[in-house]
């Protein structure tokens, strides 16, 4: 009954519906303030957020995409991908969303909730036009030009996961369809994109992890509702229940350091039985949401590396015309390593040229 009566987790409790909610158009009116007028009344041309919103809304204006987004994706032909990447709407905005990302980039988080989420939406259609692209330049010989196009997708998947929560899982799922999106060519790279691949995931292993960041977000804005949200009585402890919402939030920020298998649930609340009975409460549904969202950035991590060895496997493939009998001839290092176990990535040859590459986390194979 307590937590009911309180909605200090209300940020993290709407996780769960965010794939309803980015697809809710943000505007009730004919003439209310476009999404980009709502987060900046007051655009400074400092922030690379301003140009990636505005380009967000730039596709908005595409029929041709609008029409794909309703099709099943294995439907949309090369021809119309094409289209799509040639179609005035998109060209800019893509050309806006890159010059968004060469600036500085502070996400507008003093908005209201609904606002952030109808941006979350923008950010993921820029993703999957850049999917789009990959796969257009990839059909036309240019790889590299492919691979630069998935490094703009990975910088915005980046920044939104240095968000709050949501923007961290909507950031996830941006990098998963540009990571996606190459996997899907690796038979077209060259000796020399081999390298720059292998290049880019280990910085993205070097990266400071943006899930800190995004959960560290998550706490204050978890701490800032709780308070607004206190009983009325005089007497109750709010500063031992802020102390200890917060050390429960920052252990789970401490285990995003840790390898995975050395995280631990936290500890249960000692002291004061009003004050632990009022935390537990609100944790119930907030533990969850940091476990999974813990292992969705693990599972990013994944992927990421996997991709990187899928990539140097295909250098040692045009090195000796062979696959290697094991990643360790590959000298991979940390890159090799599976994130939720610490041992090596499975690799099993399935045939001349085929081979498994297989995470523990990710309970799938990637051929």
């Amino acid at each position: 009954a307590m937590f009911r009566s309180c909605r200090p987790v209300g940020l993290i409790l709407v996780f769960f519906l965010v794939p309803s909610l980015l697809s809710t158009a943000s505007a009730q009116e004919p003439r209310a303030a476009t999404l980009f007028q709502q987060l900046f009344p007051r655009p400074s041309g400092q922030n690379g957020y301003e140009e990636i919103v505005a380009a967000g809304e730039m596709l908005a204006r595409s029929a041709l995409l609008r029409e794909s987004e309703q099709a099943d994706s294995a439907e949309v032909t090369l021809t119309q991908k094409r289209a799509i990447r040639a179609d005035p709407p998109v060209r800019d905005a893509l050309i806006l969303l890159r010059q968004g990302l060469a600036k500085s980039l502070r996400a507008p988080r003093d908005k209201a909730l609904e606002t952030g989420i109808s941006a979350y939406g923008l950010y993921r259609r820029l993703a999957r036009v850049l999917a789009i692209e990959q796969y257009v330049l990839c059909a036309d010989g240019r790889v590299p030009q492919a691979i630069d196009s998935m490094q703009d997708g990975l910088r915005l998947g980046y920044a939104v996961q240095s968000d709050t929560m949501i923007g961290g899982l909507v950031g996830v799922a941006i990098d998963s369809l540009e990571i996606n999106a190459m996997q899907r060519h690796l038979d077209q790279l060259s000796d020399k994109d081999c390298r720059r691949l292998v290049l880019i995931a280990r910085a993205w292993l070097n990266a400071p992890d943006p899930g800190i960041e995004s959960l560290t977000s998550e706490r204050d804005q978890v701490l800032k509702n709780m308070e607004s949200q206190f009983p009325p009585q005089a007497d109750f402890p709010r500063e031992q229940a802020l102390a200890a919402m917060k050390a429960r939030i920052d252990h789970y920020i401490a285990n995003l350091g840790k390898p995975v298998w050395e995280r631990k649930p936290p500890p249960a609340l000692q002291g004061n039985k009003l004050v632990a009975d009022y935390v537990n409460a609100l944790s119930q549904p907030l533990d969850t949401s940091f476990e999974q969202t813990q292992n969705v950035f693990v599972r990013d991590q994944a992927r990421m590396q996997i991709l990187g060895v899928h990539a140097a496997v295909r250098l040692y493939r045009w090195e000796h015309n062979a696959l290697p009998p094991g990643l360790d001839l590959l000298k991979l290092g940390p890159l090799g390593l599976d994130p939720f176990t610490g041992k090596p990535l499975q690799y099993r040859i399935t045939g001349p040229t085929t081979y498994e590459l297989t995470s523990d986390g990710l309970k799938v194979k990637a051929p």
